[in-house]
């Protein structure tokens, strides 16, 4: 994941940049999901509660990119900058997505 984040961030910092709210709560989303991550890593007590947290937390994320970020940056940004975002931030280009799933 911690590719995924920073493929994002990258990428959007370069589109609305790092002082844009929306970056800022993407940005924060991508925070409290690695801390969820590093808790269950380092505490396997309680890892259902945590699994439960990290479940609700990437699934609101999600939501909030596709509903709210995507569609902002694709009304603000530059035919340019999408093709240039685009590049970094595709299945192929994240060698952690080489399952048939993300690549169809």
């Amino acid at each position: 994941m911690q590719n995924h984040f920073n493929a994002e961030e990258e990428g959007f910092v370069k589109i609305i940049g790092s002082d844009h709210t929306l970056f800022l709560f993407m940005a924060n989303d991508h925070k409290k999901i690695k801390k969820l991550l590093t808790s269950m890593a380092e505490n396997t007590e309680d890892n259902y509660t945590r699994l439960e947290e990290f479940k609700d937390a990437l699934t609101t994320h999600i939501r909030f990119e596709e509903r709210v970020l995507f569609k902002y940056i694709q009304e603000t940004a530059s035919p340019d900058q999408l093709e240039a975002f685009s590049k970094i931030h595709t299945p192929h280009a994240l060698p952690h997505f080489n399952d048939e799933f993300w690549l169809n």
